[in-house]
């Protein structure tokens, strides 16, 4: 089964695409362009860069979840503050609907929400 994961530089991400490798699945994962990965390195995932947010955010992810059985989204933004800045509202909010709407769009039978 090929999966794609958002976020799967960060420990959750990162965790989940281990997990699912030594299950037997294909990882696909998405990374912006400055995402540190090199703790990955030896894990066979296929990188997509892809924006959650920004004018290339639908055609970005939909190069990502093209073919996918299931999405994991795992990417937000993460902070203690009690409130959400314009960045956590960016990635978390409108960037969960970019994802939504590029799974249905690429007809992805499964999609799991990862929330902290």
């Amino acid at each position: 089964m090929l999966v794609v994961i958002t976020g799967a530089s960060g420990l959750l991400g990162a965790n989940l695409a281990d997990l699912l490798l030594r299950e037997g699945h294909r990882v696909r994962a998405t990374r912006r362009g400055r995402s540190r990965v090199a703790h990955l390195e030896a894990l066979p995932i296929e990188w997509v860069e892809a924006d959650l947010t920004g004018p290339t955010a639908g055609s970005s992810l939909a190069r990502a979840f093209a073919g996918a059985d299931a999405v994991f989204h795992c990417a937000a933004q993460v902070s203690i503050r009690k409130v959400a800045t314009p960045e956590m509202v960016a990635a978390n909010v409108d960037g969960t609907a970019s994802v939504l709407r590029a799974a249905a769009a690429a007809s992805v039978r499964r999609l799991v929400h990862c929330s902290t």
